[in-house]
């Protein structure tokens, strides 16, 4: 496993001077209406914000005087806190509907053709093989849960959240009970509201020492309370206000939830938008969520997922009064606000999570530095 050097994180102003005064060192001198000695820390505040003592009637100092934020001029500052990254709690929801069994264009596979299901399981299995280990706890739904003709039955956790030493041999043997033949023969329906309403009611995602997330992977649209059925995104909203928050990546896998869709199937990938967004895990660009159409890609899904959230995502201890004055270095560069290959700054979760190649150089640098400064943007930090 990599390690990575981690310095402290810093609240700090950079930029242009702008006009400097420091913390009255006391509150109000009595009532002789003189300056305050301005002997205590330094603060930094925008041009002509300062109280101008020269003026008439000169300005009412007898109490301590409150600087108004840091903003784009503002002057060298800086205050020390501190930057951790833990393993994340990882809860995966599975599509284990009847039309995982066909391939995915929605077809009935022939000859060598795959199922959407056993794409699902091989993917998945090499995922928790290779990666397993970069979470603190795993567990996993499937939906519908049970085995009945045309259930819409969900909501029960199938593994709950464990160690993976425990978790990861549990998901491989529950993934295991099913194949293309007799998820054909239950031809399940999808009723993800109800397994969302299980996780929100069932799993124990409540650790606030760590980052918490749900990952729902679906090859289709809800079709068991409405249609369209409108229960998932409020659940997924409410996932992220609860404490602690917690954030849903949505994957989905096969033609029915593409962008661009087979004319004659069933659709509305704005639906899976709308959930991404919620979980606030969108994706820059028109699709929000990610989009699998094979094995490969839908493994490239999980894998960016998974290392983003353990290898590239960076909490810290104080939550900045500002969230869009903070930004993120490697080696001493500062890097770019930007969600395909720089980074974002999520405040309910105060983390910081790196993107695209900012991501992968923190993956093959053993020895990469990472710092996060709150305050001013800096003079060497890029454009968005």
């Amino acid at each position: 496993m990599r390690k990575f050097s981690i310095v402290a994180i810093a609240l700090a102003c950079a930029g242009a001077p702008a006009c400097h005064h420091e913390e009255p060192a006391s509150p109000g001198n009595g009532p002789d209406p003189q300056p305050l000695p301005m002997n205590g820390p330094r603060v930094c505040v925008e041009p002509g914000d300062c109280p101008d003592m020269g003026q008439s009637p000169a300005p009412d100092m007898a109490g301590p005087w409150s600087p108004p934020p840091p903003g784009p001029s503002c002057a060298a500052q800086t205050f020390d806190m501190t930057v951790t990254r833990s393993k994340p709690n990882i809860h995966i929801v599975l599509d284990r509907s009847g039309s995982m069994s066909l391939d995915a264009d929605g077809a009935v596979p022939t000859g060598s053709e795959t199922a959407k299901w056993e794409d699902l399981a091989s993917t998945l299995t090499s995922i928790l093989d290779t990666y397993g280990d970069k979470a603190n706890e795993w567990g996993m739904s499937l939906f519908p849960t049970t085995t009945t003709y045309h259930s819409c039955v969900a909501g029960d956790i199938a593994v709950p959240l464990a160690a993976p030493t425990t978790a990861i041999p549990q998901i491989k043997s529950a993934i295991g009970m099913y194949n293309r033949s007799n998820l054909l023969a239950y031809n399940g329906f999808t009723p993800t509201t109800a397994a969302i309403q299980g996780v929100v009611d069932n799993v124990a995602l409540g650790d606030g020492s760590r980052n918490n997330y749900v990952v729902l992977m679906t090859d289709g649209l809800p079709n068991c309370t409405g249609s369209p059925e409108t229960g998932v995104t409020p659940l997924i909203a409410s996932l992220y206000a609860q404490s602690p928050s917690v954030r849903t990546f949505v994957i989905g896998f096969g033609s029915e939830t593409a962008p661009d869709p087979i004319a004659s199937q069933a659709t509305n990938p704005a639906l899976l938008n709308d959930w991404a967004v919620a979980g606030h895990t969108d994706l820059p660009g028109p699709t929000k969520y990610y989009q699998a159409a094979d094995a490969a890609s839908l493994g490239a899904a999980f894998q960016d997922i998974v290392l983003g959230v353990a290898a590239c995502t960076f909490n810290v201890s104080t939550m900045p009064p500002d969230p869009t004055l903070v930004v993120g270095y490697i080696d001493g560069m500062a890097i770019a606000s930007d969600p395909v290959n720089g980074y974002t700054y999520d405040a309910a979760t105060q983390s910081l999570t790196f993107h695209g190649t900012s991501c992968q150089q923190l993956q093959n640098e053993s020895t990469a530095q990472v710092k996060i400064v709150y305050g001013c943007p800096p003079d060497d930090a890029p454009s968005p």
